[in-house]
């Protein structure tokens, strides 16, 4: 019985821990490590030391990797084969073993020369891709960097037409030049502006700004008004077009940036939809006596055992009688369906503390039984003054109609 009982709390621990974000981070720090012994393992290689050692601790590693698709595959099910990356990682671990197998069943004079053992071994550095799947931030540098694939290519085709049209100019203004050619001397010209080509080789360093003193100082020192050529290559390449390519660049980053808030705005509402039902049906079985009402009494008796484990992790942080006291803001003592669906959605979705959620509460129930007095007041003053209007016009009244029997009086004398 009690090995019955403890069975549930291990797995259920297990899958709190696999959907933690301390395991990504730690399966992140041994992806990098395994990352850093295969270069390690390059190294060894090229000198002709023994790497058995890094073969044992690399198969070490691929029992590891073993290990954490099995624990993922507790917390999150067969829907965890639908992430791309983890099918990524499935076809390592797949390629790995197949690594170990090979030579088990080839000759070991066939090894090093077999195209699919060296095309299976090449595949292990593929691993370090793993870490663009583990870390959410660097994966959203790779998915920017592959959204703006278009826009490096249009970059890249530009700056080509750029060089090619400042490389041909180039070749008629300096090249065809015989006072340069004796100046400087043949060979010179020709190994740097011998051809267009050569001559787009050489102003790919105002491209990268990688000294182009060097390219235009001797130049221009034997024709001065080369600067013009070269003071436009400066503007069009190194200047205009890098800056044009960099705020193109952070706009599509903003854009991804927005469409990654949108999506996140989806994927919050998809989760308040799927926990709401949950959340209404513990409401349910906490409510013992059915009046749409809990009490600290019934909240008492309920435990967090008995919430879906999506919300127990959360659900833990603290016991349910705070959890009731932080709901109950006006003092009732009863907390009706509305309020707990959204105190416990207020816990699970956001990562504000619950004092700090309490004292909202508080603050936005202040606001609300002020705004309540402040309408209570306006009606008091506007009941008022209506009233003394109705008095003043009254007096008003009885006043002309005095006036009128004095002045009836003396015409009737």
């Amino acid at each position: 019985m009690v090995l019955t009982d403890a069975a549930p709390s291990v797995l259920q621990t297990i899958r709190k821990f696999a959907r933690s974000s301390a395991f990504e981070y730690t399966m992140g720090l041994l992806i990098l490590l395994n990352c850093i012994l295969l270069g390690v393992d390059i190294d060894w290689r090229i000198q002709g030391a023994d790497v058995q050692i890094l073969a044992l601790v690399d198969n070490v590693f691929l029992v590891l990797y073993v290990v954490e698709l099995v624990l993922r595959y507790l917390a999150h099910g067969w829907e965890v084969f639908k992430d791309n990356w983890v099918r990524f990682d499935v076809f390592l671990l797949i390629s790995s073993f197949v690594n170990l197998l090979l030579p088990l069943v080839t000759p070991s004079s066939a090894n090093t020369n077999l195209g699919p053992v060296r095309a299976f071994r090449l595949l292990r550095f593929a691993r370090s891709l793993r870490l663009i799947g583990v870390l959410s931030v660097m994966r959203k540098l790779v998915k920017g960097l592959i959204a703006s694939w278009s826009t490096m290519l249009s970059t890249l085709a530009l700056m080509v037409l750029c060089l090619y049209i400042f490389a041909c100019v180039g070749v008629e203004l300096i090249t065809m030049d015989p006072v340069i050619k004796s100046v400087l001397g043949p060979d010179k010209v020709a190994e740097s502006f011998g051809s267009v080509y050569r001559f787009m080789i050489t102003l790919i360093q105002f491209v990268t700004v990688d000294g182009p003193s060097d390219v235009y100082l001797p130049l221009i020192k034997i024709r001065p008004w080369l600067m013009l050529y070269f003071t436009a290559l400066l503007l069009v390449i190194s200047i205009s077009l890098m800056n044009l390519v960099t705020a193109v660049l952070v706009e599509n980053a903003m854009a991804l940036a927005a469409l990654d808030q949108t999506e996140r705005r989806n994927e919050l509402r998809a989760r308040v939809q799927a926990l709401v039902p949950k959340i209404e049906a513990v409401f349910d079985m906490i409510d013992e006596n059915g009046n749409g009402q809990i009490s600290i009494s019934e909240v008492s008796q309920a435990s967090v055992a008995d919430f879906p484990e999506e919300l127990q992790q959360a659900m833990t942080a603290q016991p349910l009688e705070d959890l009731f006291t932080m709901m109950d803001v006006d003092n009732s003592g009863e907390v009706d369906r509305s309020e707990f669906v959204e105190g416990i959605l207020e816990m699970v979705l956001t990562d504000v503390p619950s004092e700090l959620l309490l004292i909202l509460k508080l603050v936005k129930m202040q606001y609300k039984q002020g705004t309540d007095a402040q309408k209570v007041l306006d009606n008091l003053t506007s009941s008022f003054a209506s009233h003394a209007f109705a008095d003043k016009r009254r007096s008003t009244n009885v006043s002309l109609r005095q006036s009128q029997l004095d002045e009836d009086s003396e015409i009737s004398l």
